[in-house]
């Protein structure tokens, strides 16, 4: 784990995106999960680093709900922002969503 991270704060610092926060699309699904991880690892390393998980709960699913207290869950114990938005798609009148 502190190879990917060191690797993680290499990518950071190539990208000089000093000073700015970083915003993470978090699904909580096993990629956005691992990140999540990674990126609360290396801010104790970085605590002048913001870090921001943002959850869209797009209500296609009955499990949508869970899924947004997963997420919101899973940063609070990693002490990291969360925000979550919810979308309506109840317009889109069965076109395809991807």
């Amino acid at each position: 784990m502190v190879e990917l991270i060191s690797k993680l704060a290499q990518c950071l610092a190539d990208k000089q995106l000093t000073g700015r926060p970083i915003v993470l699309a978090y699904s909580g699904g096993v990629d956005s999960q691992v990140l999540l991880h990674l990126l609360s690892k290396w801010q104790q390393s970085n605590s002048d680093r913001s870090i921001l998980a943002v959850h869209v709960n797009h209500g296609l699913s009955d499990n949508a709900p869970d899924w947004q207290h997963f997420a919101n869950s899973q940063c609070q114990k990693l002490a990291v922002d969360f925000q979550s938005v919810k979308v309506d798609l109840s317009d889109v009148n069965n076109r395809n969503l991807e």
